[in-house]
């Protein structure tokens, strides 16, 4: 797998809606999105669906990732990677970094506008999602 392969993956969702917990074409969140990429090139994976819109104190968004995706160094977002974001101070959010006219976008789903986007990184609002954690995929080449 090849981080274009990742990247055009994750464009297929695009405008799919937003849903809790969803895992499907007919609705995804932010770790639903990553889970069925993941699927898509048979990532092994334990799905947990027991969260809530709200960041964990046990940070198990972090735990979880790191069991199944390699951590990478977060200092430059490489298209096809995964990139782990907080709220203040705990894991909350994830999406895929993509590379768009040659930026560097972020598709994510996000509850507003209600699906999955692909938008410039530099218009992610840093103030509320801070980058903590860049995670690769098993077999992924960089």
């Amino acid at each position: 797998m090849t981080r274009e392969d990742i990247q055009a993956e994750a464009r297929k969702w695009l405008h799919v809606k937003f849903v809790q917990r969803g895992r499907s074409r007919e609705g995804v969140d932010c770790i639903g999105l990553v889970v069925m990429i993941g699927r898509a090139f048979n990532v092994p994976y334990e799905d947990i669906t027991d969260y809530s819109l709200w960041p964990r104190q046990d940070r198990l968004l972090m735990k979880k990732a790191g069991e199944y995706l390699p951590y990478l160094p977060p200092s430059t977002p490489l298209p096809g990677t995964v990139g782990m974001f907080s709220e203040r101070t705990l894991p909350c959010h994830v999406g895929i970094f993509s590379l768009k006219r040659g930026a560097v976008h972020l598709i994510h789903a996000r509850i507003d506008p209600g699906c999955v986007i692909e938008e410039p990184w530099q218009h992610v609002p840093r103030d509320r999602l801070r980058l903590i954690a860049v995670f690769g995929w098993p077999g992924l080449v960089l």
